[in-house]
């Protein structure tokens, strides 16, 4: 069968093709009768639009670009399942909303500062707007900004110099502080934790400096043989776990990703530790994967889903109002209280 084309649908409704096309493309010329009767027609007929001919009318791509830090030998969305329900809640809405479709796009962190390949990419595409979920440098962020397209940014604390970027972020700090204070009142006192490498000053860093703030406020006094550092994946967290175990002081261990925990907690169980009667064990995320793979994990619920869903929202309303009303957005958590403390 032939494929249609915007010719035919002005055959069938008795109008031009530039008005045809008009309609399609969203540009009020017409009234609106002509308008109905048009989108009846493309209707019945079951008329596909074609995307890269709209694009080429209306320089406008309708695509939005998720980018995230990858590295080398294995990217973030296989590490860490955080991303995954991020991807989720904007899956929701780009299929409520059909006008757009979601791409996504990995730079490696050797080339963050200032990835020229990315900026191409970004021009080659046409991209109408983009996300950004991670640890960006600002240089990288600046030259997206220079772009002129809307950019929301999620879980990044950078300097932001155009009005049309927006954060997106929740309260890093006090989430750790909140579960510090938690661990306290079960009555653990030699708290370990696990962090990452602290060179780059994002969430991580953040979480990291609030559980130190709350041990201050608690009277704790922090101790580095109880800081372990490590790649917050899952088998950073089980390969740092025998460490932690050899210390028969650290009655509680606070890992700053739920996917650390995770890994944490598959090596105790497969050294024969019960959790949390030899141990606790808590994480920071509430990413959905726990559910299937272990005890219900006492962490911090950041709201992930969420958080992605908002971000596509806010792009659209950019793209209906040319701006954003505010530039930074602090979205709400809460500690969950599982069977892992």
């Amino acid at each position: 069968m032939k494929k249609l084309t915007i010719k035919d649908v002005a055959k069938k409704c008795g109008y031009s093709v530039a008005t045809v096309s008009n309609v399609i493309n969203g540009i009020e010329k017409c009234t609106p009768e002509t308008k109905e009767k048009i989108q009846k027609v493309i209707k019945d007929l079951d008329f596909e639009v074609d995307y890269s001919a709209k694009a080429l009318a209306t320089k406008k791509s309708n695509l939005i670009a998720l980018i995230l830090p990858t590295y080398e030998q294995n990217g973030l969305l296989q590490d860490n399942p955080f991303y995954y329900d991020l991807l989720a809640g904007m899956d929701t809405v780009i299929r409520r909303n059909k006008n757009y479709d979601l791409i996504i796009s990995g730079i490696l962190d050797t080339d963050n500062k200032k990835d020229p390949d990315l900026i191409r990419w970004i021009r080659k595409r046409n991209i109408d707007g983009m996300i950004f979920a991670g640890y960006f440098d600002d240089k990288l962020i600046n030259a997206a900004e220079d772009l002129g397209k809307p950019i929301v940014l999620i879980d990044n604390y950078n300097n932001c110099k155009k009005n049309n970027s927006l954060k997106l972020n929740i309260d890093n700090a006090h989430g750790a502080f909140l579960m510090a204070q938690y661990l306290y009142e079960k009555g653990h006192r030699e708290i370990a934790v696990i962090t990452s490498d602290l060179g780059k000053w994002g969430a991580i860093g953040y979480r990291y400096h609030g559980f130190l703030s709350a041990l201050e406020k608690l009277g704790i006094k922090s101790k580095k043989a109880n800081i372990f550092k490590s790649e917050l994946t899952f088998q950073g967290g089980y390969d740092i776990a025998a460490q932690i175990l050899k210390n028969k002081k650290i009655t509680a261990v606070f890992a700053l990703a739920d996917i650390t925990a995770m890994g944490f907690i598959k090596y105790a169980k497969d050294h024969d530790y019960k959790i949390p009667d030899d141990i606790a064990v808590a994480g920071f995320d509430h990413i959905k994967a726990v559910n299937f793979f272990t005890q219900d994990l006492t962490t911090i619920d950041q709201h992930a889903f969420e958080r992605g869903a908002a971000s596509v929202e806010l792009l659209l309303e950019y793209f209906e109002n040319k701006s954003f009303n505010e530039n930074l957005i602090q979205m709400p958590l809460k500690l969950v209280e599982g069977k892992t403390v």
